[in-house]
């Protein structure tokens, strides 16, 4: 661990370790989390032994169990490119067209995530969130989940990453774009990795959505499950004063 550096702050603490030139990655270790863990690097193996766009894990028998943490080994690819909408959705398509049956994947949970930090701040002694602010949250969460339940998903089921934006992607040496970060990877409708890799934010340029659609070859914009753009910020009203 000399000389360790973190990297930009994640869901999970990431590290590199120049003297081993390796990016680990820790986690408490839960049992969600170490599952998470040893699916990541079963599955990434998979992928790149069939061709797809993932980074391997290093070859150290892992996930490493230590101290109450779980923790993940990769190698480390510096890169000064900057991706584009367009290598995002390249490396999805590639990910989506693999042949050949993966590990076994958990079903997408959409908001799996929110129920657990939920579940953590309930279980404190003395929660963060006053009930009837928790209570609100669980009746959005329903029905956003109804809402997900119930859209239409023309292209099927099968292997997703689940998060891929343009933070999960890293080149390696020969320029290929490949996806890391498969936390959330799991089996559910494709469509979601094209809603997470078409921007829709205000500050994103009106390009970049028609880029990643003819790069996919779906076009998105249309699918009645992708939220319209956000419109940006608008300024509050003067004050009226009364005379």
């Amino acid at each position: 661990p000399a000389g360790a550096r973190m990297l930009p702050p994640r869901s999970n603490a990431v590290f590199h370790l120049p003297a081993a030139a390796v990016v680990v990655r820790l986690s408490g270790a839960t049992p969600t989390n170490e599952a998470r863990a040893a699916r990541a690097v079963s599955l990434t193996s998979w992928i790149v032994a069939h061709g797809g766009p993932a980074l391997a894990p290093t070859p150290h028998p892992q996930p490493v169990r230590d101290a109450g943490t779980v923790a993940t080994l990769w190698p480390y690819l510096p890169s000064s490119t900057v991706p584009r909408a367009r290598d995002l959705a390249n490396a999805v398509r590639e990910l989506h067209h693999l042949d050949g049956q993966p590990p076994p994947l958990p079903g997408h949970q959409p908001l799996a995530r929110l129920h657990e930090a939920l579940d953590l701040d309930a279980a404190r002694d003395h929660p963060l969130l006053a009930t009837d602010s928790y209570e609100w949250i669980l009746a959005h969460a329903a029905r956003l989940q109804y809402a997900y339940e119930t859209i239409s998903m023309p292209l099927g089921r099968g292997l997703i990453h689940a998060d891929a934006q343009l933070d999960n992607l890293i080149q390696d040496c020969d320029g290929r774009w490949l996806l890391i970060d498969w936390d959330r990877a799991s089996h559910g409708p494709r469509e979601l990795d094209l809603a997470y890799a078409v921007p829709d934010h205000f500050h994103d340029s009106d390009i970049e959505p028609t880029e990643s659609s003819s790069t996919s070859r779906y076009h998105l914009p249309p699918w009645p499950g992708r939220p319209p753009a956000r419109s940006p910020p608008q300024p509050p009203p003067p004050p009226r004063h009364h005379t």
